[in-house]
């Protein structure tokens, strides 16, 4: 029935909280002449001394919660009447919240009781050797005392088994891991429950050494522990990888941050370059209002002004200051640094707060500007301030390399889910062999001292921070055309 005379026999049985069979193996129903796959009530379909040793033992393991193994021995007798020894293993199930769902029973029996010590022996003795072969083992008592060690763990650690039979732990403490570390594993371990962990020990020679560690208690009927079973595997090769990556990982985030930094003085450089481009031509567009007003002011004060007039004088004083307010809020909102705020923008928007500042710019080069505004509002998620530094710098680009009394044209083209701010002008265009290398930092076909050669790499920067795209091509007349394509996102108000 059981093949070979010398073999172990296993049979596995999960019960639920009061002895209902879940599931038993084929093994188990064949002693017990259960066929089918039928639940029955294990502690009835046993004899009665063993019925009641299996409920003390699963009952007490079902209440203690632990994760520990019980084990203990009863007989079993087949349908038959045979009797056979078996050594149990009880183990605690649990259900995925973690409560317990019942217990799982592994026995171990003999096909031939007369044969039973010495192949017991045998496959005991093999299952030592493979575990030996692959861990570091070492079992003590319930104090904590070593009472066995195998070859492995006197390799790796240095000491003579003599040296370590009899001492505790601490002859391999390496005073890295805090008392807390050990006071919460032995208190993990001294209610029954199995613990894992990453433990960094010293070897004789003074070498330090991580190993992965297991320790399995062994409790009695009382749910005691009086054995304790240390499974480890070093890992002193892992944690040096894990401490070089963490190291790596602190320094790209260092470098990052000083990538973060950097970018943002570059893009305040580049602001600042275009202001002082703008300065002059600001600071005659502020004084032709600011003249007018103190005109007004003055004939006002001196009483020059028949009091019919006085209302007309006045709303040209206050006009005169909403424009140098506007002038100079814009100036501001464009050059002074600030975090990221993003919200809807109108593309139109955007375009004209850049034209208010280059109007002066653009007198100076005798280049009209055509801003064809849409109908209705075509608004972009994004950062203000940064998008006029981003059209800014193509403005002046256009301004630049228009001829005099040439045009600028800007219009925004909508494509699916994308709106766009295209920049067309009647200069020269970009050579095909330069497109690839315009949005560089530092290139520049301007003569020097002209440019910082930072506008367009600023630009592709915010397009491409906004989710965008920045595209080259050629206007209709040669000139060159350059868009920024951003998604579209729904107006506010």
């Amino acid at each position: 029935m059981w093949g070979r005379r010398d073999d172990l026999v296993t049979l596995t049985v999960e019960l639920e909280p009061g002895g209902r069979v879940r599931w038993a193996d084929e093994t188990a129903r064949r002693l017990l002449g259960r066929v089918g796959d039928g639940a029955f009530d294990w502690y009835a379909a046993l004899d009665a001394d063993a019925g009641e040793t299996h409920r003390a033992h699963v009952e007490g393991l079902i209440e203690s919660g632990s994760d520990s193994p019980r084990l203990y021995e009863t007989a079993l007798r087949d349908a038959g009447g045979g009797g056979w020894p078996v050594q149990w293993h009880a183990v605690l199930q649990r259900d995925e919240g973690g409560a317990p769902l019942g217990v799982r029973l592994t026995g171990a029996l003999m096909a031939s009781e007369q044969d039973a010590p010495a192949a017991a022996l045998e496959q005991l003795l093999d299952l030592r050797y493979a575990l030996d072969q692959a861990c570091i083992v070492a079992a003590t008592d319930r104090k904590g005392v070593i009472t066995y060690v195998n070859d492995t763990f006197c390799a790796i650690s240095g000491y003579g088994r003599d040296a370590l039979l009899g001492r505790t732990h601490a002859i391999v403490n390496s005073g890295h891991h805090p008392r807390a570390f050990f006071k919460a594993m032995w208190a993990t371990i001294g209610r029954g429950e199995v613990w894992r962990g990453d433990v960094c020990n010293r070897a004789r020679d003074g070498r330090l050494y991580w190993v992965s560690t297991t320790i399995v208690p062994f409790v009695d009927r009382r749910g005691k522990p009086y054995r304790y079973l240390a499974i480890r595997y070093e890992i002193t090769d892992r944690k040096a990888a894990e401490a070089a990556l963490a190291s790596t990982v602190t320094e790209l985030e260092e470098a990052n941050r000083r990538i973060v930094e950097e970018q943002s003085r570059m893009l305040q450089a580049e602001k600042l370059s275009s202001v002082g481009l703008l300065a002059a031509g600001v600071a005659h567009e502020i004084n032709n209002p600011l003249a007018g007003t103190m005109a007004c002011v003055k004939q006002l004060r001196d009483g020059k002004v028949a009091a019919h007039r006085r209302e007309t004088y006045f709303e040209t004083v206050l006009d005169g200051l909403d424009r140098i307010r506007g002038i100079v809020q814009a100036l501001l909102d464009y050059a002074r640094p600030a975090a990221s705020d993003r919200a809807a923008v109108d593309a139109a928007d955007v375009v004209d707060g850049c034209l208010l500042l280059i109007r002066p710019a653009l007198h100076k080069a005798r280049v009209t500007v055509e801003h064809a505004r849409p109908d209705a509002p075509l608004c972009v998620e994004g950062d203000r301030r940064q998008l006029m530094q981003a059209a800014m710098n193509v403005l002046l680009n256009a301004v630049y390399a228009t001829p005099t009394d040439g045009t600028i044209t800007v219009d925004h083209p909508v494509e699916g889910e994308r709106v766009a701010i295209r920049i067309t002008d009647e200069g020269p265009g970009i050579p095909a062999e330069d497109v690839a290398r315009v949005c560089d930092p530092f290139f520049s076909t301007k003569p020097e001292g002209d440019g910082t050669g930072l506008g367009l790499s600023v630009t592709l920067g915010i397009v491409q921070a906004h989710g965008g795209e920045l595209v080259f091509g050629a206007g209709e007349g040669g000139g060159a055309r350059i868009t920024m394509w951003l998604p579209r996102t729904r107006c506010v108000g």
